[in-house]
Protein backbone atom coordinates (compact mmCIF):
# COMPACT_ATOMS: atom_id res chain seq x y z
CA UNK A 1 0.00 0.00 0.00
CA UNK A 2 1.34 3.17 -1.03
CA UNK A 3 1.27 5.94 1.66
CA UNK A 4 0.32 9.39 0.23
CA UNK A 5 1.09 12.82 1.65
CA UNK A 6 -1.67 12.88 4.09
CA UNK A 7 -1.56 9.18 5.01
CA UNK A 8 1.99 10.15 6.23
CA UNK A 9 0.76 12.85 8.33
CA UNK A 10 -1.93 11.00 10.19
CA UNK A 11 0.38 7.78 10.21
CA UNK A 12 2.97 10.23 11.92
CA UNK A 13 0.39 11.89 14.16
CA UNK A 14 -1.03 8.32 15.26
CA UNK A 15 3.31 7.63 16.12
CA UNK A 16 4.21 10.46 18.01
CA UNK A 17 0.91 11.25 20.01
CA UNK A 18 0.64 7.49 20.96
CA UNK A 19 4.26 7.71 22.04
CA UNK A 20 3.93 10.68 24.08
CA UNK A 21 0.17 9.73 26.12
CA UNK A 22 0.60 5.54 25.68
CA UNK A 23 -3.35 5.74 25.16
CA UNK A 24 -4.98 5.04 21.28
CA UNK A 25 -5.23 7.85 19.69
CA UNK A 26 -8.50 9.67 18.10
CA UNK A 27 -9.41 11.23 15.18
CA UNK A 28 -10.28 14.40 16.96
CA UNK A 29 -7.15 14.23 18.66
CA UNK A 30 -5.16 14.25 15.70
CA UNK A 31 -6.77 17.22 13.95
CA UNK A 32 -6.68 19.85 17.22
CA UNK A 33 -2.98 18.56 18.21
CA UNK A 34 -1.45 18.08 14.47
CA UNK A 35 -3.10 21.18 12.72
CA UNK A 36 -3.91 19.46 9.21
CA UNK A 37 -6.23 21.35 7.48
CA UNK A 38 -8.85 18.35 6.91
CA UNK A 39 -12.19 17.23 9.18
CA UNK A 40 -12.17 14.50 11.85
CA UNK A 41 -14.59 12.25 9.15
CA UNK A 42 -11.65 12.94 6.50
CA UNK A 43 -8.73 11.37 9.12
CA UNK A 44 -11.27 8.93 10.10
CA UNK A 45 -11.35 7.47 6.47
CA UNK A 46 -7.81 7.79 5.95
CA UNK A 47 -7.43 5.74 9.51
CA UNK A 48 -9.43 2.90 8.60
CA UNK A 49 -7.01 2.49 4.87
CA UNK A 50 -4.46 2.54 7.40
CA UNK A 51 -5.25 -0.26 8.94
CA UNK A 52 -6.13 -2.21 6.23
CA UNK A 53 -2.54 -1.77 5.21
CA UNK A 54 -1.75 -2.83 8.44
CA UNK A 55 0.09 0.21 9.54
CA UNK A 56 -2.08 0.90 12.65
CA UNK A 57 -4.36 -1.31 14.98
CA UNK A 58 -7.93 -0.34 16.33
CA UNK A 59 -7.70 -2.07 20.48
CA UNK A 60 -11.55 -1.86 20.71
CA UNK A 61 -14.39 -0.98 18.48
CA UNK A 62 -14.98 2.50 19.63
CA UNK A 63 -11.39 3.13 20.63
CA UNK A 64 -8.38 5.25 18.38
CA UNK A 65 -5.54 3.69 16.86
CA UNK A 66 -1.99 2.44 17.71
CA UNK A 67 0.86 2.08 15.84
CA UNK A 68 1.42 -1.86 14.59
CA UNK A 69 4.92 -3.05 14.33
CA UNK A 70 4.60 -1.86 10.56
CA UNK A 71 3.50 1.66 11.55
CA UNK A 72 6.76 1.98 13.48
CA UNK A 73 9.05 0.79 11.27
CA UNK A 74 7.99 3.05 8.09
CA UNK A 75 8.17 6.03 10.87
CA UNK A 76 11.62 5.19 11.96
CA UNK A 77 12.49 5.04 8.12
CA UNK A 78 10.67 7.86 6.33
CA UNK A 79 8.87 10.31 8.77
CA UNK A 80 11.34 11.15 11.50
CA UNK A 81 12.66 14.34 11.39
CA UNK A 82 16.34 14.61 10.80
CA UNK A 83 18.55 14.79 13.66
CA UNK A 84 17.06 17.02 16.66
CA UNK A 85 19.20 18.82 19.39
CA UNK A 86 19.22 16.74 22.60
CA UNK A 87 19.61 18.40 25.72
CA UNK A 88 21.38 16.13 27.17
CA UNK A 89 24.19 16.30 24.61
CA UNK A 90 26.43 18.78 27.00
CA UNK A 91 25.87 17.05 29.54
CA UNK A 92 26.64 13.23 28.30
CA UNK A 93 30.02 14.74 26.52
CA UNK A 94 30.81 16.07 30.06
CA UNK A 95 30.12 13.08 31.65
CA UNK A 96 31.84 10.51 29.26
CA UNK A 97 34.61 13.16 29.15
CA UNK A 98 35.22 12.53 32.45
CA UNK A 99 35.62 8.83 32.55
CA UNK A 100 38.77 8.96 31.21
CA UNK A 101 40.59 6.86 28.63
CA UNK A 102 39.51 3.42 30.18
CA UNK A 103 37.37 2.48 27.17
CA UNK A 104 35.82 -0.69 29.56
CA UNK A 105 35.09 2.05 32.46
CA UNK A 106 33.63 4.61 29.87
CA UNK A 107 31.45 1.57 28.64
CA UNK A 108 29.87 0.71 31.93
CA UNK A 109 29.39 4.59 33.17
CA UNK A 110 27.40 4.94 29.67
CA UNK A 111 25.04 2.23 30.23
CA UNK A 112 24.18 3.27 33.57
CA UNK A 113 23.95 6.63 32.59
CA UNK A 114 21.45 5.88 29.35
CA UNK A 115 19.42 3.35 31.34
CA UNK A 116 18.99 6.56 34.41
CA UNK A 117 17.81 9.36 31.41
CA UNK A 118 15.83 7.03 29.12
CA UNK A 119 14.14 4.43 31.68
CA UNK A 120 15.11 1.52 29.46
CA UNK A 121 17.33 -1.40 29.78
CA UNK A 122 21.31 -0.54 28.66
CA UNK A 123 22.43 -3.32 27.09
CA UNK A 124 26.28 -3.32 25.20
CA UNK A 125 28.40 -5.58 24.58
CA UNK A 126 32.39 -4.65 24.50
CA UNK A 127 34.94 -5.58 22.05
CA UNK A 128 36.71 -8.95 22.40
CA UNK A 129 39.00 -9.11 24.69
CA UNK A 130 41.41 -11.44 22.36
CA UNK A 131 45.42 -10.72 22.55
CA UNK A 132 46.28 -7.80 24.48
CA UNK A 133 49.27 -5.70 24.24
CA UNK A 134 51.08 -3.32 26.70
CA UNK A 135 50.87 0.14 24.99
CA UNK A 136 52.47 2.17 27.52
CA UNK A 137 53.97 2.42 31.40
CA UNK A 138 53.63 5.86 33.15
CA UNK A 139 55.73 5.52 36.75
CA UNK A 140 53.99 8.20 39.49
CA UNK A 141 55.78 9.37 43.06
CA UNK A 142 53.19 8.80 45.21
CA UNK A 143 55.32 8.79 48.61
CA UNK A 144 58.63 8.22 49.63
CA UNK A 145 59.02 4.28 48.86
CA UNK A 146 55.09 4.63 47.13
CA UNK A 147 54.73 4.40 43.02
CA UNK A 148 51.74 4.63 41.09
CA UNK A 149 52.28 2.12 38.16
CA UNK A 150 50.14 3.33 34.96
CA UNK A 151 49.68 0.79 32.43
CA UNK A 152 47.89 1.35 28.99
CA UNK A 153 46.88 -1.42 27.57
CA UNK A 154 45.21 -2.16 23.65
CA UNK A 155 41.57 -0.76 23.20
CA UNK A 156 42.67 2.22 25.65
CA UNK A 157 41.92 0.23 28.55
CA UNK A 158 44.16 1.40 31.43
CA UNK A 159 44.93 -0.14 34.78
CA UNK A 160 46.86 0.95 37.61
CA UNK A 161 48.80 -0.42 40.58
CA UNK A 162 50.41 0.86 43.99
CA UNK A 163 53.73 -0.45 43.72
CA UNK A 164 56.75 -0.17 46.84
CA UNK A 165 59.74 0.69 46.27
CA UNK A 166 62.37 -0.20 49.27
CA UNK A 167 64.56 2.84 49.70
CA UNK A 168 62.55 4.67 46.93
CA UNK A 169 63.82 6.53 43.79
CA UNK A 170 64.25 10.32 42.53
CA UNK A 171 62.02 11.78 40.16
CA UNK A 172 64.53 11.88 37.46
CA UNK A 173 65.45 8.01 38.30
CA UNK A 174 61.93 6.87 37.95
CA UNK A 175 61.03 8.82 35.32
CA UNK A 176 63.90 7.00 33.39
CA UNK A 177 63.14 4.31 34.37
CA UNK A 178 59.21 4.49 32.92
CA UNK A 179 60.79 5.67 30.16
CA UNK A 180 63.70 2.33 29.36
CA UNK A 181 60.07 0.33 30.70
CA UNK A 182 58.24 2.14 27.83
CA UNK A 183 60.92 1.14 25.31
CA UNK A 184 61.97 -2.56 26.02
CA UNK A 185 58.09 -3.49 26.81
CA UNK A 186 55.47 -1.79 24.61
CA UNK A 187 53.89 -4.44 22.44
CA UNK A 188 54.30 -7.18 24.37
CA UNK A 189 51.42 -9.57 25.02
CA UNK A 190 51.06 -10.88 28.31
CA UNK A 191 52.37 -14.42 26.97
CA UNK A 192 56.05 -12.01 25.79
CA UNK A 193 56.14 -10.09 29.08
CA UNK A 194 57.91 -12.63 31.05
CA UNK A 195 60.61 -13.52 28.64
CA UNK A 196 60.85 -9.73 27.78
CA UNK A 197 61.27 -8.81 31.83
CA UNK A 198 63.85 -11.50 32.40
CA UNK A 199 65.55 -9.81 29.15
CA UNK A 200 65.41 -6.86 31.47
CA UNK A 201 67.88 -8.69 34.31
CA UNK A 202 70.44 -8.81 31.73
CA UNK A 203 70.74 -4.95 30.89
CA UNK A 204 71.77 -1.83 32.06
CA UNK A 205 68.15 -1.84 34.14
CA UNK A 206 68.96 -4.16 36.45
CA UNK A 207 70.24 -1.32 38.38
CA UNK A 208 66.89 -0.65 39.21
CA UNK A 209 66.84 -4.07 41.71
CA UNK A 210 63.88 -3.90 43.62
CA UNK A 211 62.13 -0.96 41.77
CA UNK A 212 62.64 -2.99 38.53
CA UNK A 213 61.35 -6.16 40.00
CA UNK A 214 58.21 -4.61 42.01
CA UNK A 215 57.25 -2.92 38.96
CA UNK A 216 57.59 -6.03 36.07
CA UNK A 217 55.63 -7.98 38.80
CA UNK A 218 53.09 -5.48 38.64
CA UNK A 219 53.22 -5.83 34.34
CA UNK A 220 53.06 -9.57 34.27
CA UNK A 221 50.27 -9.88 36.73
CA UNK A 222 48.13 -6.98 35.24
CA UNK A 223 48.72 -7.72 31.13
CA UNK A 224 47.74 -12.14 32.48
CA UNK A 225 44.71 -10.87 34.20
CA UNK A 226 42.81 -8.87 31.19
CA UNK A 227 43.98 -11.03 28.75
CA UNK A 228 42.24 -14.08 30.88
CA UNK A 229 39.22 -11.31 31.63
CA UNK A 230 36.00 -12.76 29.71
CA UNK A 231 33.37 -10.12 30.65
CA UNK A 232 32.14 -8.47 27.70
CA UNK A 233 28.14 -8.53 28.09
CA UNK A 234 27.24 -5.58 30.33
CA UNK A 235 23.41 -4.11 31.57
CA UNK A 236 22.15 -1.30 33.03
CA UNK A 237 18.77 -0.23 34.31
CA UNK A 238 17.56 -3.94 34.34
CA UNK A 239 14.84 -2.80 36.78
CA UNK A 240 13.59 -0.11 34.62
CA UNK A 241 12.04 -2.63 33.00
CA UNK A 242 9.24 -3.30 35.68
CA UNK A 243 8.24 0.42 35.54
CA UNK A 244 7.32 0.35 32.44
CA UNK A 245 3.47 0.68 32.11
CA UNK A 246 3.92 -2.23 29.00
CA UNK A 247 5.49 -4.44 30.82
CA UNK A 248 2.48 -5.09 33.67
CA UNK A 249 1.59 -8.26 31.99
CA UNK A 250 3.29 -10.53 34.09
CA UNK A 251 4.12 -13.09 31.10
CA UNK A 252 5.41 -10.46 28.92
CA UNK A 253 7.75 -9.15 31.63
CA UNK A 254 8.89 -12.94 32.46
CA UNK A 255 9.95 -13.39 28.97
CA UNK A 256 12.01 -10.35 28.52
CA UNK A 257 13.65 -10.80 32.01
CA UNK A 258 14.20 -14.59 31.12
CA UNK A 259 16.26 -13.19 27.65
CA UNK A 260 18.07 -10.93 29.84
CA UNK A 261 19.22 -13.34 32.42
CA UNK A 262 20.55 -15.79 29.62
CA UNK A 263 24.02 -14.29 28.91
CA UNK A 264 24.65 -16.28 26.20
CA UNK A 265 21.40 -15.65 23.93
CA UNK A 266 21.98 -12.21 24.55
CA UNK A 267 25.71 -11.57 23.59
CA UNK A 268 24.64 -13.97 20.55
CA UNK A 269 21.81 -11.47 19.80
CA UNK A 270 24.34 -8.51 19.76
CA UNK A 271 27.29 -9.94 18.18
CA UNK A 272 25.06 -10.16 15.16
CA UNK A 273 24.77 -6.70 15.08
CA UNK A 274 28.45 -5.62 15.29
CA UNK A 275 28.90 -5.58 11.28
CA UNK A 276 25.94 -3.30 10.98
CA UNK A 277 27.44 0.43 10.85
CA UNK A 278 25.36 3.31 12.70
CA UNK A 279 22.11 3.01 14.43
CA UNK A 280 20.32 0.08 14.03
CA UNK A 281 16.44 0.05 15.24
CA UNK A 282 14.90 -3.53 15.63
CA UNK A 283 10.97 -3.26 16.50
CA UNK A 284 8.84 -5.74 17.65
CA UNK A 285 8.35 -9.27 15.74
CA UNK A 286 11.32 -7.89 13.74
CA UNK A 287 13.64 -9.46 16.75
CA UNK A 288 14.54 -13.12 16.16
CA UNK A 289 14.50 -13.61 20.30
CA UNK A 290 10.80 -14.39 20.90
CA UNK A 291 11.20 -12.80 24.13
CA UNK A 292 11.26 -9.68 23.10
CA UNK A 293 8.93 -9.35 20.51
CA UNK A 294 7.05 -6.71 22.42
CA UNK A 295 10.00 -4.62 22.30
CA UNK A 296 12.33 -2.35 20.21
CA UNK A 297 16.08 -2.80 20.68
CA UNK A 298 18.58 0.61 19.63
CA UNK A 299 21.89 -0.55 19.06
CA UNK A 300 24.90 1.66 17.20
CA UNK A 301 28.61 0.22 17.34
CA UNK A 302 31.56 2.18 18.66
CA UNK A 303 35.34 1.37 18.07
CA UNK A 304 38.48 0.61 19.69
CA UNK A 305 42.26 1.67 18.44
CA UNK A 306 42.83 -2.11 18.24
CA UNK A 307 39.99 -2.68 16.11
CA UNK A 308 37.23 -4.05 17.84
CA UNK A 309 34.05 -3.56 17.41
CA UNK A 310 31.33 -3.13 20.41
CA UNK A 311 27.31 -2.74 20.53
CA UNK A 312 25.92 -0.33 22.74
CA UNK A 313 21.92 -0.29 23.18
CA UNK A 314 18.54 0.24 25.24
CA UNK A 315 16.01 -2.04 25.01
CA UNK A 316 12.67 -0.70 25.56
CA UNK A 317 8.72 -1.18 24.37
CA UNK A 318 7.62 -0.08 21.07
CA UNK A 319 5.95 3.05 22.45
CA UNK A 320 9.77 4.62 22.44
CA UNK A 321 10.87 7.89 21.25
CA UNK A 322 12.66 6.71 18.57
CA UNK A 323 14.02 10.03 17.56
CA UNK A 324 15.94 10.69 21.36
CA UNK A 325 16.80 6.88 21.76
CA UNK A 326 18.50 7.21 18.00
CA UNK A 327 20.23 10.22 18.91
CA UNK A 328 21.36 9.58 22.49
CA UNK A 329 23.33 5.95 20.92
CA UNK A 330 24.81 7.77 17.95
CA UNK A 331 25.87 10.35 20.12
CA UNK A 332 27.21 7.68 22.71
CA UNK A 333 28.94 5.28 20.48
CA UNK A 334 30.87 8.55 18.74
CA UNK A 335 32.03 9.35 22.47
CA UNK A 336 33.00 5.92 22.87
CA UNK A 337 35.02 6.21 19.59
CA UNK A 338 36.85 8.92 21.03
CA UNK A 339 37.72 7.63 23.95
CA UNK A 340 38.63 4.02 22.16
CA UNK A 341 41.22 6.12 20.62
CA UNK A 342 39.63 6.60 16.93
Amino acid sequence: MELNRRRRLILKAVVEEHIRSGMPVGSGSIVRGYGLDISPATVRNELIQLEQGGYVTQPHTSAGRTPSDLGYRFYVDHLLDGPRELPEETLIRRYLSSRGRDIRNAVRATARFLAEITSYVTVVLAPEVGVVRLRQVHMLPIGADQVLLVMILDAGVVQHRLITVPGGLEHAELAQLSQELQIALAGCTGDELPAAVSRLWRSSLARYGAALEAAAQALVDVLQASHAAGERLYLGGTSNILNLPEFQDVEKLRGVLSLLEREASLSEMLEDRSLREGVSVTIGQENRATEIRSCSLVTATYRTSAGGRGIIGLLGPTRMDYGRVMGLLGLAGRQLDDIGGN
